[in-house]
């Protein structure tokens, strides 16, 4: 039975709903009795959304719980997943959770979800597919046709191809269930503009609603659409109303309420409430057909995203909210601000990783290299390249890193320059291209030498006693360890000496030096220790092997 919470959210969209039995039979019929899934699909306006709600609200006792989502353009897979999992939280499952975190792909954590969602039967509405866009929204579908136990409704302006489903196009309100809603809206209509009104909505719920309220603007004597009509409403409003209206429209979904409670007046709010311009539910909705007509009338939409972007990056100063931030993001790429957008990504990419959504990181980074320019397009490059190489695209990170070297020696960077070589010389290292990572860490050394970056120099040759390591010249490689060990004292570079002693340490044990390389341990572990570093129980795990491997000796 689904939740006093549910229940609510439901009422929210019913409040005006007449009659439509025949379809309610038709999706009684279909999901409880034919254990189908549901497309709802018709003109914007027609009632999809209400129709899902009321079956849900009145069919409740049949599902666990039901999880109403709105696709709005904005949203992502990964947010879906996302709203997916505080619904299974809510009914109990909460072992997606850790899933939904793990580091693998998109498509296993949908594998995942498939498996949860068939162990109880509830009921999820894809409100709205219409704006998600196609490819995301063929993913969702190919999702959705694997699921048995739960059941879902798409409510959207166009049919989709989802298979085994019933396929239900809303037209609009029989006459007298036309009559009846504009009634319910306005008592005061006469008979004859109630027909008039049901003649230019052509029957369309929310057409009837609105014109209902607003009847002095319906002209008898002119053959309007109802698009010209909803013109005529917008046109009738007082200034300060039009201009809530601007704002409220540039919003991909719901708008929050203090934006429009803090920025507007009370009564400008109440003006678009009476008009059904907006409704309020625990945030305020323009509706899409509102939406439409009024991005039409702002002169410099830019400007209002980029102002919508400041309200979301304010807001994650209190909320501390990723997907607030993100949501930033998404309206200063929309205002042509790609600075502020990057600094988000550049903010918010390493939280994205460690969370799990791996692809959504990489998207974004992507994103930010191709509508960047200069500095800030080869540091997105950078970074991008970094998440190549953590996910095991080392290929595409070289190029990238290749094509960022090149930009740093042509400006004379230096400091970048030998931070790219650096990294190039780690992939190297890692792919057992000892001699390339040889050269790139030598090279990056110089560089740093020449500059005076102490810290640079220390990672240089921490980085070369790893490869003379691997090379086995076990010298060489206690030298560079060594050398690195006194600049990162002097450096003041806690971790890199830490790092240093350990690897030193390690180098020892191979020469069969046990002794030296448990002191060498040892202070390594007290300095991981003093850093909180987890590497400090590595070094004192290998300190207790190299102690038992001395006693055996004896």
């Amino acid at each position: 039975m689904a939740s006093k919470k549910t229940l609510e959210c439901l009422s929210h969209y019913i409040t005006n709903f007449v009659d439509r039995s025949d379809e309610t039979k038709q999706l009684k019929k279909a999901i409880l009795e034919e254990d189908k899934n549901a497309v709802i699909f018709g003109s914007h306006g027609m009632g999809k959304s209400s129709l899902a709600a009321k079956f849900a609200f009145c069919e409740h006792e049949s599902f666990e719980d039901i999880l109403f989502l709105e696709l709005h353009s904005y949203l992502k897979l990964e947010e879906v997943l996302r709203a997916c999992n505080f619904f299974l939280g809510d009914s109990g499952i909460v072992e997606f959770d850790y899933i939904l975190r793990s580091p693998i792909k998109m498509t296993d954590k949908f594998e995942a979800l498939t498996s949860f969602l068939n162990e109880k039967r509830f009921l999820i509405i894809f409100d709205d597919y219409t704006s998600f866009g196609e490819e995301l929204l063929n993913k969702l579908i190919e999702f959705v046709e694997k699921v048995d136990k739960t059941k879902f409704i798409f409510t959207g302006k166009h049919d989709i191809n989802l298979n085994d489903s019933l396929h239900l196009e809303l037209q609009g309100l029989s006459e007298n269930d036309a009559l009846k809603l504009i009634g319910l809206s306005n008592r005061k209509i006469s008979y004859d503009l109630k027909k008039r009104i049901k003649e230019i909505s052509k029957g369309r719920p929310y057409y009837l609603i609105v014109f209902s309220k607003s009847p002095r603007i319906i002209d008898k004597s002119e053959n309007h659409t109802p698009e010209k009509i909803l013109e005529r409403i917008y046109e009738n409003l007082e200034n300060a109303a039009k201009e809530l209206l601007k704002t409220a429209s540039i919003f991909e979904g719901p708008v929050p309420l203090e934006i429009l409670d803090d920025n507007f007046s009370e009564n400008a709010v109440n003006e678009l409430l009476e008009k059904g311009l907006l409704f309020k539910k625990d945030c305020y909705y323009i509706p899409n057909i509102v939406k439409k007509l009024i991005r039409t009338k702002i002169v410099n939409q830019r400007r209002l995203s980029a102002r919508i972007g400041e309200y979301y990056d304010k807001l994650v100063e209190s909320k501390k909210d990723l997907w607030d931030h993100l949501r930033a993001r998404e309206y200063y790429m929309a205002s042509g601000e790609y600075v502020k957008a990057y600094k988000i990504v550049e903010s918010a990419y390493i939280a994205l990783l460690e969370r799990g959504y791996v692809e959504l990181a990489v998207k974004l980074l992507e994103e930010s290299v191709e509508t960047l320019e200069g500095d800030k397009k080869f540091l997105a490059a950078s970074n991008l390249a970094s998440v190549y190489q953590r996910i095991g695209r080392e290929s595409e990170a070289i190029k990238i890193y290749e094509e960022v070297k090149e930009f740093y020696y042509n400006k004379k960077d230096r400091r970048n320059l030998s931070a790219v070589l650096q990294n190039l010389g780690a992939i190297y290292l890692q792919e057992g291209l000892l001699e390339d990572a040889k050269n790139a860490f030598k090279e990056s050394l110089e560089i740093s030498k020449g500059i005076r970056d102490k810290e640079g120099m220390g990672i240089s040759y921490h980085n070369l006693g790893s490869v003379f390591h691997a090379l086995k010249e076990y010298t060489l490689a206690k030298e560079m360890y060594q050398r690195s060990i006194e600049i990162s004292s002097e450096a003041g570079d806690k971790m890199g000496f830490a790092q240093s002693l350990y690897q030193l340490g390690a180098v020892l044990e191979d020469l069969g030096e046990y002794e030296e390389a448990v002191q060498k341990y040892s202070i390594s572990a007290a300095a991981f220790n003093n850093l909180n570093h987890p590497n400090a129980e590595l070094a004192r795990n290998s300190i207790e092997k190299l102690k038992n491997r001395l006693e055996r000796d004896k």
